[in-house]
This record gives structure tokens, C-alpha cells and sequence, in this order.
């Protein structure tokens, strides 16, 4: 019987692997720290109805550079946008306008909720 030798790759190897395990580890160390210093939205919940009736809801970050909205089960992250007039806030599909008690909504270019006023 012929034995086989096992190859191994040396001492090096091991160490090359064990720094890009703790590069890896620290990575995703990095990763968590990072999505738990989210700017998240504070304060109190504005709530808004529109003309068809719509209940939607927008919490706003601390320095209201950032928003989040939320309409029936759907939500949105949405970021402060440059605005002739009012505020405005978008991720790129979905736009929320307001100004002073007024706002409207649009997705995908098209106004959905007009005629929204601020109750609460």
C-alpha cells in the first residue's frame, strides 16, 4: 500500500487566512456600528389627510434633513431635496412636498395625494 501524504500549506497560509478572517470580522464589527449611528428619525409623528382621504404620517430628523413617511403599511426613507418653496423630500421614486399645513405626494412623477393638510 502506498500511503498519501496530506500537503499542507505552511505557516504562512494559516496566517494570511487568520488575517483576513479578523479583517472580515472587523468589517462587520464596522457595519453594525455604523447602520446603529443611523440618522433616525426623533420627534413627534405629523400627521396629514389628503382630498381622497389618505392618512399619512411623517416623522422628521432632528435637523429635518431627513424624513420618514408612512402611508397605510408602506414606508418610506425619504432625504431633503432642494425646493423653490416649502420643504421637500424624496428617495428618488417618491416626493413629499409640504408647506406650512399643505402638502401633496407624488410616486413615480405623478401627484397620487393632492389637497393633503396637516391635523395633528
Amino acid at each position: 500500500m502506498r500511503s498519501v501524504r496530506n500537503k499542507t500549506f505552511g505557516d504562512g497560509y494559516c496566517r494570511m487566512r487568520f488575517g483576513i478572517e479578523l479583517l472580515i470580522f472587523a468589517i462587520m464589527v464596522l457595519c453594525v456600528t455604523l447602520a446603529a449611528c443611523e440618522k433616525k428619525p426623533t420627534g413627534k409623528t405629523h400627521v396629514f389627510t389628503c382630498s381622497e382621504g389618505t392618512r399619512v404620517e411623517v416623522v422628521f430628523s432632528e435637523k429635518r434633513d431627513r424624513a420618514t413617511m408612512r402611508i397605510g403599511d408602506k414606508s418610506y426613507k425619504l432625504t431633503q431635496i432642494p425646493a423653490a418653496s416649502g420643504a421637500k423630500y424624496s428617495d428618488g421614486k417618491v416626493v413629499f412636498w409640504n408647506k406650512g399645513r399643505g402638502a401633496y405626494i407624488e410616486i413615480g412623477g405623478e401627484v397620487v395625494y393632492d389637497g393633503c393638510h396637516l391635523v395633528e
